[in-house]
C-alpha cells in the first residue's frame, strides 16, 4: 500500500516509480475528495488542492519528517518498499493517544480504548468507499484489525491513526448530544 501515514483524516501516500510527472520528490495527500501532490523540499503544491487548514497540517508534517520522506522517496523511485512515518502528533500541545484495544463489532464498527482511558465506537463505514479501504468490506478481513503503532492496522497495512479515530468518535458523540438536546 502506498499509505505511509495518516492524521486528521488525511492520507499521506507515496507511490512506487512516481517520478515521471513530478520529477521532484513529493508525496500525495488525500482528504475526502481533495487530492494534492506536494513537494517534500518546500511543501509547495505541485498539482491538485487541499483545504487550507489541512494543507497547513500536511506542510508542518512534511517539515518535521523531511529526512524520513527523502529516504522513503529514494526507496520508492527504486521500486523498494517504503517505511511508515509517524503521524502528526502534536497539535495545541496534546500528544496523540495510543490505541490499546480494538475489538471489531458488527456493521464495520470497532470498540476502541486509548492509553489515556478514552473509549468509544469507531465507525469505519464512511471510509469504505475509498480505494485504500475497499478490502475492509470483506467482513472476515475487517475482523483482523489490531492496535499498531499509535493507531489500528489490518494485515495488508490499511491503517487509521489514533487522532483520526478519537476525532471521529468525539464528533459522533457531539452530534448525538446535540440531537438529544
Amino acid at each position: 500500500m502506498p499509505t505511509i501515514s495518516m492524521f486528521y483524516v488525511i492520507l499521506i501516500l507515496m507511490y512506487f516509480y512516481d517520478h515521471k510527472k513530478h520529477a521532484c520528490p513529493h508525496i500525495d495527500a488525500e482528504y475526502g475528495d481533495f487530492v494534492a501532490s506536494i513537494a517534500i523540499e518546500d511543501g509547495e503544491i505541485l498539482s491538485g488542492s487541499l483545504p487550507a487548514s489541512k494543507m497547513k497540517l500536511v506542510q508542518a508534517w512534511i517539515e518535521i519528517h523531511k529526512e524520513d520522506l527523502m529516504a522513503d522517496w529514494k526507496l520508492a523511485v527504486a521500486g523498494e518498499p517504503v517505511f511508515k512515518i509517524d503521524p502528526l502528533r502534536w497539535i495545541e500541545g496534546i500528544q496523540m493517544d495510543k490505541i490499546i484495544k480494538a475489538v471489531p463489532l458488527n456493521d464495520y464498527r470497532i470498540d476502541i480504548l486509548t492509553s489515556s482511558g478514552f473509549s468509544g465506537i469507531f465507525d469505519v463505514k464512511p471510509y469504505l468507499g475509498s480505494n485504500a479501504f475497499k478490502e475492509l468490506m470483506n467482513e472476515s478481513y475487517f475482523r483482523l484489525v489490531r492496535p499498531a503503532h499509535h493507531g489500528i492496522m489490518w494485515p495488508n497495512e490499511q491503517d487509521f491513526s489514533s487522532d483520526t479515530i478519537v476525532w471521529d468518535i468525539q464528533h459522533v458523540q457531539a452530534e448525538a448530544d446535540c440531537n438529544l438536546g
